[in-house]
């Protein structure tokens, strides 16, 4: 079954809205139907890195991130950085902001969101 970008879009942010809400179950069935959709889709591994850190596991939303992170989707990069932070590995996440340029998209939004 093929989805449009719109309705991706959509589905992916009612899944990151159930996280916000701690309906953790639902996001990861939202995400487990994009994922059968395309596998591929960074935005899909990222909301189901968002639903293990909603549920503090940290450490899967790393393993989820990183290769996005390191392929340079910045988008990934970003939410890597929030999981290292919040996971407490603070060496890894100054290792990730030492790798990113000055001026870069991930660098300013990680260092403005978790001041």
């Amino acid at each position: 079954m093929q989805l449009d970008a719109s309705v991706r879009r959509l589905l992916t942010e009612l899944a990151y809205v159930a996280c916000m809400t701690n309906d953790v179950a639902r996001a990861r069935r939202i995400m487990g139907g994009l994922a059968a959709t395309d596998a591929a889709d960074p935005a899909t591994h990222i909301g189901y890195a968002l639903a293990d850190m909603t549920v503090k596991d940290f450490d899967a939303a790393i393993v989820r991130l990183r290769p996005l992170a390191d392929g340079g989707d910045t988008a990934a990069t970003v939410m890597l950085g929030v999981a290292l932070k919040l996971g407490g590995r603070a060496g890894e996440y100054d290792a990730l902001m030492a790798r990113l340029p000055p001026g870069d998209a991930a660098r300013a939004a990680l260092a403005d969101g978790l001041r």
